[in-house]
């Protein structure tokens, strides 16, 4: 007989195996690798979705369950992509199931439905079977198990399924998809009528004689007649009317092409070695520009050759607001063959981008960190832009780094990798150091200019003399200067909201999030205090809820006290604001950059998302509001952060052809950190980060792993991670360096309390295999492994 390996679309990880399932005849052609079937599972034979990953011949077995129904009518995944999967699952401590996931198409998850009918009223029927019945008859006699279960608990599979057997109820099963095919009705020209036509029949033949098809509404706006004339023209065999596919394509894709810049002796080495080093073995390769150094040209020059040779090519971006910047310089050199993936896009949006680029249409995939998973034909190159931002890391889902999934597709599809960065991570340039990346170098500016001259401000002596405001002396004296002559601004501070939290000056009470323990941030737009790690509300009272006193205050300041700040020291001039809070809508990034550019904005006032990337050439002054911020985390990676951070954004003045500057104010100004940065002295900095890592044994020289485990009862969750930390010691001994369990930073979110133990080890598959057993021993709590974490 012919069957199916299945992997369930399970929840948990203890069904996360191959299922065996039998193959009807009469879906032998359907069920295929990469397809989804709907099959029964468990002893209740509940209908579940799963994912076809292997279909065989086997010897007649009875025991063994159908596949139900497909679901595709084409595989969504191919065999490499499956072992690409594979390699995810081991790597981040996966389902087999989500890792399969993160290459579907956007929109593509099936949500299944099963609906049980009443057949039969007249036998006799158990009191539960009759409370079902009457159920059914107040819904009309059909309705969803769900509905059923909520009202009959835990039993309702087995009192339903024993009424399928009698006929009492029949069941049956729809699956209904997140995004569906977009269509549209269009009319074509079939035959001469045979028959006298009307004036606006005869206008409408007219028409349709010179074109190969059109709209029901244009061909009615054309012909000035009605739909029921066009009807008409359809039953008589004049016109054939037929539903075709439309993709949605996002914003406006409508550039100005424009031709290939002349590449200076630089960029041409650069693309020369990019172009001569072999896709086998993998050997990826480290482009280390500084800002303005025209790193993009390479990317072009580099992608066009690749088209050439008939591949495609994936560009990553570590920012949504850098999409547009990119899309539009793909766009201008090589027009409707670029596609653009990210969270910004509607569902549908992505998910016809998706389409275009599966079929070939577009073999220039850019986008944000899942773009990595692009179902790109023939791959020839993977471009990661930016490739030390903490953003090509996810946190929610699986918790993969794009950086490595570009290394596995690109050594399983015979591709090329190249990372491009101002600041390269830590980890990747001690790679090309050690000669296990192929490294490159623009050292200059594109144009030739100069970088910005860098000017540290000791906060400490404003304070000092008077100055309480947030902005020092000599950064409001360049502000007022660039307003004077029309210059452009950047003013950067990587915290939103309005203050930092609300405290009472009696007694010291302080307002946190009854989800998270968490302080609430206050936004002063909206007037409410806000959680940024669960989305709670709530509005700002007046009095204190713990002492009745009126001295709540706000401490602290975000991006919206800096745009007051800004309104009042800069009176008359223009102010933009770029967060999380002003971006929450579709297209929002790009229509506050280009109002910026436009309109020529005096000041752009944003986080992190405006530190890289951004090239508008009249910008001339960057200030860098609290360079201590990060700086001063508790973390290992927070030197390099700080580093690239200050780096990022003051690289954003001076790019064109007016001198920049760029004002750097804290309250450390002796940091090495700081110092290199004010330089943009990248490698200074890394000798001192290296020498550091090593003598504490930090990544790139082990691999981090943090286990986390979540609960609604403390206690519970402090037990059970214990018990974890035990069990790792024990069987894990000497191979790790293992730390205590201990409470999250951020004990609780969104209700549930997390504890957690971490690891130092190198990652082997032994030790990933021993890991992944000693997780699966915990059943009863949720469990998150992150492979070198963001942030301790």
């Amino acid at each position: 007989m012919k069957a199916a390996s299945v992997i369930i679309d399970g929840k948990t990880r203890q069904v996360d195996k191959s299922y065996t399932y039998r193959i009807p005849d009469s879906l032998s052609d359907a069920v295929m690798v990469g397809v989804r079937v709907r099959v029964p599972f468990g002893g209740g034979n509940r209908h579940e979705v799963g994912f076809v990953i292997k279909v065989f011949d086997c010897e007649e077995d009875h025991n063994i369950k159908d596949v139900s129904a497909v679901l595709d009518a084409s595989p969504l995944f191919d065999r490499e992509k499956l072992l690409e999967a594979y390699w995810i699952k081991n790597r981040y401590f996966s389902t087999f199931v989500d890792a399969i996931k993160l290459f579907l198409p956007p929109g593509s998850a099936a949500k299944l439905t099963e609906w049980v009918r009443l057949v039969r009223k007249d036998v006799p029927m158990r009191p539960s079977e009759k409370k079902i019945a009457d159920i059914l008859t107040e819904q009309g006699e059909v309705c969803a198990f769900d509905v059923l279960k909520e009202a009959m608990g835990e039993k309702t599979r087995s009192v339903v399924s024993a009424m399928a057997e009698k006929g009492i109820v029949s069941i049956s099963h729809t699956t209904e998809k997140r995004v569906d095919v977009r269509t549209m009705r269009v009319i074509r020209f079939r035959q001469e009528a045979t028959k006298k036509l009307s004036d606006a029949a005869t206008r409408a033949v007219r028409i349709m004689r010179e074109c190969d098809c059109l709209s029901m509404a244009d061909l009615c706006l054309f012909a000035s007649c009605s739909t029921s004339t066009v009807r008409t023209l359809v039953k008589n065999g004049v016109f054939h009317m037929d539903d075709v596919e439309i993709l949605r394509t996002p914003g406006n894709k409508t550039v100005e092409k424009r031709e290939a810049a002349i590449l200076n002796a630089e960029q041409k080495k650069a693309v020369s070695v990019i172009e001569s080093q072999p896709a086998k073995p993998l050997k990826p390769m480290l482009l280390h520009g500084i800002t303005g150094s025209g790193k993009t040209e390479v990317y072009l020059a580099t992608i066009e050759k690749i088209l050439k040779e008939g591949k495609s090519a994936i560009v990553l971006v570590p920012e949504i607001a850098l999409t547009h910047q990119m899309v539009s310089r793909f766009l201008s050199r090589f027009g409707r063959t670029t596609a653009v993936l990210h969270s910004g896009l509607s569902l549908g949006e992505r998910h016809d981008e998706w389409l275009r680029i599966a079929r070939g249409e577009a073999r220039v995939a850019v986008g944000a960190r899942s773009a990595v998973f692009a179902p790109c034909r023939n791959l020839g190159l993977i471009i990661i832009d930016e490739e030390h931002e903490d953003t090509y890391k996810s946190e929610t889902g699986v918790r993969y780094h794009a950086r490595d999934v570009a290394m596995c597709r690109a050594h399983a599809e015979g591709a090329k990798v190249l990372l491009a960065s101002a600041t390269p991570s830590v980890d990747s340039y001690y790679h090309a150091k050690s000669g296990n990346y192929t490294l490159l170098t623009l050292e200059n500016r594109y144009n030739e200019a100069s970088l910005p001259k860098t000017c540290i401000v000791d906060m400490r002596e404003e304070r000092m003399r008077g100055n309480t405001s947030l902005f020092s002396v000599p950064l409001r004296e360049e502000l007022e200067r660039n307003v004077q002559n029309g210059e452009q601004s950047i003013l950067f501070l990587n915290r939103r909201g309005y203050s930092t939290f609300v405290s009472c000056r009696s007694c010291g009470y302080v307002e946190t999030c009854p989800r998270c323990s968490i302080s609430l941030t206050y936004h002063s737009f909206s007037d409410t205090l806000n959680c940024h790690y669960c989305g709670y509300r709530k509005k700002v009272t007046k009095s204190c809820p713990q002492c009745n006193t009126n001295h709540l205050v706000g401490f602290g300041a975000g991006t919206q006290k800096i745009e007051e700040t800004a309104e009042e020291e800069l009176p008359g001039a223009s102010i933009i604001r770029m967060d999380v809070d002003t971006t929450r809508k579709k297209e929002a990034h790009e229509k506050i950059l280009t109002r910026f550019r436009d309109e020529n904005i005096n000041v752009l006032l944003g986080t992190q998302m405006i530190a890289k990337g951004l090239d508008f050439p009249n910008v001339t002054l960057v200030g860098v509001l609290n360079a201590d911020q990060i700086l001063n985390m508790g973390d290992y990676r927070a030197a390099e952060r700080t580093f690239s951070l200050i780096t990022q954004v003051c690289g954003r003045a001076g790019r064109g052809e007016k001198e920049g500057r760029a004002i750097i104010q804290t309250h450390s100004p002796d940091s090495s950190v700081i110092l290199h940065a004010a330089r943009q002295d990248y490698c200074a900095f890394y000798e001192e980060e290296i020498l550091l890592r090593k003598a504490l044994n930090y990544p790139p020289f082990c691999d981090i792993i943090n286990i986390t485990v979540f609960g609604g009862e403390e206690q519970a969750v402090k037990k059970a991670t214990e018990n974890l930390y035990t069990l790792t010691a024990h069987s894990l001994g000497k191979d790790v360096q293992l730390f205590r369990a201990a409470p999250c930073g951020v004990n609780k979110i969104k209700n549930l309390y997390r504890w957690h133990i971490w690891m130092k080890c190198k990652l082997t598959k032994e030790l990933t295999s021993r890991i992944r057993a000693i997780i699966e021993t915990e059943k009863k709590l949720s469990i998150m492994v992150d492979v070198n974490p963001t942030s301790m």
